[in-house]
């Protein structure tokens, strides 16, 4: 939802802003857990408490490249505004989302490499994952798109996103 005010603020027309952002956040998630494979197996082999730390540094990590990438796309964007070269904005925008989200699209498959039980009971354990995921995505959706836009602002509202995934990580 962070990313949401960014794109409308950005490209305008709320429905071509959300259209893009959706598309760079599922083609980064999908590149991200495709990616996952040979991480996974490399992560696996030192321990289930490593996957774990491996997990939320990559959470953290991401929320960096959020950061970052947030901070790219105001310079460029606000020069492209400046300029009157709106063409390549989109372009900038699919650039700085879609390495993020990939990112952080390595945590499910990991998570689900994790899982001792899959072979004997892959049903519950893929619905164990996918709920805390859809638990952890919907906090993040109400963080981000009703505590922090109003309390710390936009891009500090980032920042601490990936402070708590930091401190996830420290804490694992």
């Amino acid at each position: 939802l962070l990313w949401g005010r960014i794109a409308r603020l950005y490209l305008g027309d709320r429905t071509h802003a959300a259209s893009l952002l959706l598309f760079c956040t599922l083609l980064g998630l999908a590149a991200g857990s495709f990616l996952a494979g040979p991480l996974a197996k490399r992560v696996e082999a030192r321990g289930e408490k490593t996957l774990l730390m491996a997990c939320a540094f990559i959470l953290a990590f991401g929320g960096l490249l959020n950061l970052a990438a947030v901070r790219l796309i105001h310079g460029a964007l606000a020069a492209a505004v400046t300029a009157s070269q709106t063409g390549w904005k989109p372009l900038v925008f699919f650039a700085a989302t879609a390495l993020p989200a990939a990112v952080i699209g390595l945590v499910f498959p990991l998570l689900m490499r994790g899982r001792r039980d899959i072979s004997s009971a892959p049903a519950r354990s893929v619905g164990l994952i996918y709920a805390a995921n859809a638990l952890g995505s919907g906090l993040g959706c109400i963080a981000g798109g009703l505590l922090f836009p109003t309390s710390v602002g936009t891009l500090y509202g980032f920042l601490v996103m990936a402070l708590l995934a930091a401190a996830l990580s420290a804490a694992v």
